[in-house]
Protein backbone atom coordinates (compact mmCIF):
# COMPACT_ATOMS: atom_id res chain seq x y z
CA UNK A 1 0.00 0.00 0.00
CA UNK A 2 1.18 3.39 -0.51
CA UNK A 3 3.31 5.10 2.13
CA UNK A 4 4.73 1.95 3.46
CA UNK A 5 8.03 0.92 3.63
CA UNK A 6 9.54 -1.43 1.18
CA UNK A 7 12.86 -2.96 0.20
CA UNK A 8 12.02 -3.32 -3.73
CA UNK A 9 9.30 -3.06 -6.48
CA UNK A 10 8.07 -6.56 -5.08
CA UNK A 11 6.61 -5.25 -2.12
CA UNK A 12 4.32 -2.23 -3.26
CA UNK A 13 2.09 -4.90 -5.49
CA UNK A 14 -0.91 -3.22 -7.21
CA UNK A 15 -2.99 -6.38 -6.74
CA UNK A 16 -2.46 -5.52 -2.79
CA UNK A 17 -3.34 -1.84 -3.33
CA UNK A 18 0.52 -0.85 -3.85
CA UNK A 19 2.27 0.82 -6.67
CA UNK A 20 4.90 -1.49 -8.03
CA UNK A 21 7.45 2.01 -7.04
CA UNK A 22 9.50 1.06 -4.54
CA UNK A 23 11.81 4.72 -3.98
CA UNK A 24 12.83 7.59 -1.64
CA UNK A 25 9.67 9.37 -1.03
CA UNK A 26 11.44 12.78 -0.60
CA UNK A 27 14.75 14.43 -1.73
CA UNK A 28 16.30 13.95 1.68
CA UNK A 29 19.14 13.00 3.08
CA UNK A 30 18.58 9.46 4.67
CA UNK A 31 15.02 9.38 3.43
CA UNK A 32 13.84 5.33 3.57
CA UNK A 33 12.10 3.82 0.42
CA UNK A 34 8.39 3.64 0.19
CA UNK A 35 5.63 2.70 -1.66
CA UNK A 36 5.35 5.31 -4.27
CA UNK A 37 1.73 7.33 -4.22
CA UNK A 38 2.07 8.05 -7.81
CA UNK A 39 3.20 4.72 -9.18
CA UNK A 40 5.88 6.29 -10.66
CA UNK A 41 10.02 6.76 -9.53
CA UNK A 42 13.00 8.28 -11.24
CA UNK A 43 17.05 7.40 -10.71
CA UNK A 44 18.69 10.83 -9.46
CA UNK A 45 22.06 11.19 -7.93
CA UNK A 46 21.80 10.75 -3.91
CA UNK A 47 20.65 13.68 -1.75
CA UNK A 48 23.47 12.20 0.59
CA UNK A 49 26.15 10.64 -0.85
CA UNK A 50 26.77 12.30 -4.60
CA UNK A 51 28.03 10.84 -6.73
CA UNK A 52 25.63 7.45 -5.92
CA UNK A 53 22.46 7.25 -7.02
CA UNK A 54 19.12 5.90 -5.95
CA UNK A 55 15.30 5.83 -6.98
CA UNK A 56 13.31 8.84 -5.61
CA UNK A 57 9.48 8.86 -6.15
CA UNK A 58 8.18 10.92 -9.32
CA UNK A 59 5.01 12.61 -10.54
CA UNK A 60 5.00 14.71 -6.72
CA UNK A 61 2.68 17.40 -5.83
CA UNK A 62 3.12 20.81 -5.44
CA UNK A 63 5.03 21.40 -2.22
CA UNK A 64 6.92 18.02 -2.22
CA UNK A 65 10.69 18.19 -1.15
CA UNK A 66 12.36 17.67 -5.07
CA UNK A 67 15.70 17.61 -6.07
CA UNK A 68 15.07 17.47 -9.64
CA UNK A 69 12.47 18.28 -12.55
CA UNK A 70 11.91 14.67 -12.99
CA UNK A 71 10.85 14.44 -9.40
CA UNK A 72 7.34 16.92 -9.86
CA UNK A 73 4.10 16.41 -11.84
CA UNK A 74 4.76 20.02 -12.83
CA UNK A 75 7.69 18.98 -14.15
CA UNK A 76 9.03 22.04 -12.17
CA UNK A 77 11.19 22.12 -9.42
CA UNK A 78 12.39 25.19 -7.65
CA UNK A 79 14.81 25.56 -4.39
CA UNK A 80 13.83 22.09 -3.69
CA UNK A 81 10.20 22.38 -3.31
CA UNK A 82 8.06 21.55 -6.39
CA UNK A 83 5.67 24.05 -7.96
CA UNK A 84 2.57 23.48 -8.82
CA UNK A 85 3.48 24.99 -12.93
CA UNK A 86 5.97 26.83 -14.99
CA UNK A 87 7.40 30.06 -13.38
CA UNK A 88 6.18 33.58 -14.61
CA UNK A 89 8.51 36.30 -15.84
CA UNK A 90 10.73 37.27 -13.16
CA UNK A 91 9.69 34.13 -10.35
CA UNK A 92 12.61 32.75 -9.44
CA UNK A 93 14.35 29.39 -11.47
CA UNK A 94 16.91 26.84 -11.18
CA UNK A 95 16.64 26.51 -14.78
CA UNK A 96 15.63 27.39 -18.03
CA UNK A 97 13.11 24.58 -18.23
CA UNK A 98 11.33 25.96 -15.27
CA UNK A 99 9.89 29.44 -17.09
CA UNK A 100 6.80 29.54 -19.21
CA UNK A 101 7.80 32.02 -21.12
CA UNK A 102 10.21 29.85 -22.99
CA UNK A 103 13.25 32.38 -22.54
CA UNK A 104 16.23 31.74 -20.00
CA UNK A 105 16.61 31.15 -16.34
CA UNK A 106 19.41 33.78 -15.13
CA UNK A 107 20.53 36.23 -13.01
CA UNK A 108 17.85 39.00 -12.80
CA UNK A 109 20.71 42.04 -13.18
CA UNK A 110 24.31 42.41 -12.60
CA UNK A 111 24.68 41.71 -9.01
CA UNK A 112 26.10 38.97 -6.73
CA UNK A 113 23.01 39.63 -4.71
CA UNK A 114 20.76 39.29 -7.57
CA UNK A 115 18.43 36.00 -7.24
CA UNK A 116 18.32 33.55 -10.55
CA UNK A 117 14.69 34.38 -12.23
CA UNK A 118 13.09 33.57 -15.86
CA UNK A 119 14.12 36.50 -17.77
CA UNK A 120 11.13 38.80 -18.79
CA UNK A 121 9.19 38.20 -22.02
CA UNK A 122 11.05 34.93 -22.89
CA UNK A 123 14.89 36.95 -23.08
CA UNK A 124 17.64 34.63 -23.32
CA UNK A 125 20.66 34.75 -21.39
CA UNK A 126 24.37 35.12 -22.02
CA UNK A 127 27.32 34.20 -19.94
CA UNK A 128 29.56 36.73 -17.81
CA UNK A 129 32.19 36.92 -15.19
CA UNK A 130 30.10 37.82 -11.58
CA UNK A 131 30.44 40.93 -10.53
CA UNK A 132 35.03 40.92 -8.95
CA UNK A 133 34.97 37.55 -9.67
CA UNK A 134 36.77 35.31 -11.95
CA UNK A 135 33.60 33.17 -11.90
CA UNK A 136 30.95 33.31 -14.42
CA UNK A 137 27.12 33.15 -14.55
CA UNK A 138 24.41 32.98 -16.90
CA UNK A 139 22.42 36.76 -16.73
CA UNK A 140 19.15 37.54 -18.46
CA UNK A 141 19.02 40.18 -21.41
CA UNK A 142 17.12 42.71 -22.98
CA UNK A 143 16.93 44.72 -19.80
CA UNK A 144 15.52 47.91 -19.59
CA UNK A 145 16.61 50.98 -19.46
CA UNK A 146 18.32 51.89 -15.20
CA UNK A 147 19.06 48.40 -14.66
CA UNK A 148 22.10 47.30 -13.37
CA UNK A 149 24.28 45.61 -16.17
CA UNK A 150 27.59 44.14 -16.60
CA UNK A 151 27.82 44.20 -20.82
CA UNK A 152 25.79 46.19 -23.62
CA UNK A 153 24.56 43.09 -24.89
CA UNK A 154 22.61 43.19 -21.78
CA UNK A 155 20.76 46.08 -22.75
CA UNK A 156 17.13 46.30 -24.86
CA UNK A 157 16.97 48.64 -27.38
CA UNK A 158 13.55 47.50 -28.09
CA UNK A 159 12.63 49.08 -24.45
CA UNK A 160 14.05 52.57 -25.67
CA UNK A 161 17.45 51.15 -24.17
CA UNK A 162 20.57 51.77 -26.33
CA UNK A 163 22.29 48.86 -26.07
CA UNK A 164 25.32 50.29 -23.98
CA UNK A 165 25.72 49.61 -20.34
CA UNK A 166 27.10 52.01 -18.64
CA UNK A 167 27.52 53.86 -15.19
CA UNK A 168 24.49 56.03 -14.31
CA UNK A 169 26.40 58.73 -12.44
CA UNK A 170 29.65 59.54 -11.89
Amino acid sequence: PEQTLCGSDDMCDPAEGGTSACARGSYEAGEAPICCPTGVKVELYEADHYPWRADYCADMPPGAVCGSNEMCKSSVCVDGICQDSFQNDLERCDDSGDCASGGGCGVGFYSVTADRVCCSGGAPTMSLNKPDSAYSDDYCTNLPEQTLCGSDDMCDPAEGGTSACARGSY
